[in-house]
């Protein structure tokens, strides 16, 4: 773990919190960013961020006072930029993924960086960022929306959990 004290925030953040608060000139709460190596080997496991999310929800349960807390998980699905897939998509897979995050994010935490990149391409391994928001959630949180876009590039989603 490594803290970051003049680290720019990125499209990561500013995107879900334009979405979250769109007419307030300020977000109306205090935003704690995580940032999750998804580029320079050796990346953290699927596991390690499940459980990391799962920490994570321990330490807010630990509070006194009652918490109103909002989990943000980022990272494109499937997509890769360079190399002989440049290009990849993978629509079957990204839906999938949706699914699992919902109904067994177990299953995915099993599964391995290489299965993530074979699957979703090299940078679709950032899916695994969305581990650690649903390992913060209570496990009897479900799905109440979703929606899938791939516009170019990177596959693009937004999931609503309660």
């Amino acid at each position: 773990l490594s803290l970051f004290q003049d680290l720019p925030l990125d499209h990561g953040l500013h995107s879900p919190l334009t979405m979250m608060w769109p007419s307030k000139p300020d977000w109306p709460g205090a935003v704690i960013p995580l940032v999750v190596n998804v580029l320079q080997h050796p990346l953290p496991t699927p596991r390690r961020c499940y459980r990391l999310g799962q920490a994570i929800r321990r330490a807010i349960l630990s509070y006194p006072q009652d918490l109103n807390v909002a989990m943000v998980g980022t990272g494109g699905l499937s997509h890769q930029m360079i190399g002989e897939r440049a290009g990849y998509n993978n629509e079957e897979w990204d839906r999938e993924f949706l699914e699992l995050i919902d109904r067994d994010p177990e299953r995915l935490a099993a599964m391995s960086i290489e299965d993530f990149m074979r699957l979703g391409g090299n940078e679709g391994a950032e899916v695994i960022m969305w581990l650690i928001m649903r390992g913060a959630l209570d496990e009897r949180a479900k799905k109440r929306h979703q929606n899938y876009y791939l516009p170019m590039t990177t596959a693009m989603a937004v999931a609503l959990f309660e």
